[in-house]
């Protein structure tokens, strides 16, 4: 490890070399754009960043921290390392340069996402002190196998029993309208089986910035059930397809807990899946769930999806 010389990313240059790790150690697809867009949003939530360079400034290795936005003692942590020059202590030092760096912030907790079929990166993980707090199961659904036809008479069903099936572009993607999805994603999310119990975002503003502000935000995918006749939002599903993927992914779906057990969130899934075969024309749409949340893994592969990649979060707390 001689050659291997540690230090703060440099955001103009580095970042389409660092792309290329992404590529290869982690699956992603990320550009240096989108890379530079990122870092410059995180402003001072970036705790670190830094680069391993080999010999002829070749980046072998990159690693960042960056504070959470819900809890200002815990941080997200990652590092990558070339695959041909794992095992030589790139990563430790690394996770040590950006360990440091945290505790120095006042970073008490950090996070970090590992493949689950990286079992390397696991012991690596665990070895630096991480353990397991939660897995979320990946699926994948190659779309020419749905068949959608049975859920036309669940449709249709639904709505002679007052409910309404239109999108979030449909009611004009307005204030009010955003207000409403924030509201459904946070009561429905809070229940399902796995989760914490506590909320996804700091407020609304939060939800408005990180979600409708995205450039993954699709209002056309953003399909909904509401029950006409008090105004209520029911349910919700949500699809997009990230650039430069050729996928969709479905986000989101979720059942306000009040009209659970009457297939909404079946019918506002299917109508979301046909939204990709129909006109983000990809072949598949991939998701992920918390492995505890049978109910929903239950209704992907009724439509038949299947398991693919997913990733395990580890969790470790830093000592005094």
């Amino acid at each position: 490890m001689k050659d291997i010389v540690l230090r703060k990313v440099d955001p103009e240059n580095d970042f389409g070399r660092i792309s290329q790790l992404f590529a290869a150690a982690q699956g992603e697809i990320r550009t240096e754009g989108d890379l530079k867009k990122e870092y410059a949003s995180l402003g001072d939530r970036m705790v670190a960043a830094f680069v391993a360079e080999g010999g002829k400034r070749d980046i072998v290795g990159f690693g960042w921290a960056v504070r959470s936005h819900m809890n200002d003692r815990q941080a997200d942590i990652l590092v990558m390392v070339r695959h041909e020059r794992r095992k030589e202590g790139i990563g430790r030092m690394l996770y040590e340069d950006l360990e440091k760096k945290a505790a120095a912030c006042g970073i008490k907790r950090l996070e970090a996402k590992v493949r689950d079929d990286d079992e390397r990166c696991r012991t690596f993980a665990e070895r630096c002190g991480f353990s397991l707090k939660r897995h979320s199961i990946g699926m994948t659904l190659d779309i020419s196998r749905l068949d959608d036809r049975p859920y036309d008479k669940t449709i249709a069903e639904l709505k002679a029993k007052g409910f309404m099936f239109t999108t979030m572009e449909a009611l004009g993607d307005d204030d009010e309208a955003q207000r409403k999805l924030y509201e459904l994603n946070e009561t429905s999310a809070m229940d399902i089986p796995g989760s914490s119990g506590g909320p996804s975002w700091l407020s609304f503003e939060d939800f408005r910035e990180a979600v409708c502000g995205a450039d993954w935000y699709d209002p056309a995918g953003q399909f909904l059930a509401i029950e006409s006749r008090n105004g209520t939002w029911a349910a919700m599903s949500a699809i997009t397809r990230f650039r430069g993927t050729d996928y969709a992914f479905n986000l989101y779906t979720g059942v306000d807990r009040r009209y659970r057990g009457q297939k909404l969130g079946q019918s506002v899934k299917v109508l979301a899946l046909r939204y990709a075969r129909d006109t983000l024309h990809v072949d598949k749409v991939r998701t992920n769930h918390n492995e505890q949340n049978f109910p929903m893994i239950a209704i992907d592969t009724k439509l038949g999806y299947e398991r693919s990649l997913g990733y395990l979060k580890m969790v470790k707390e830093i000592a005094e």
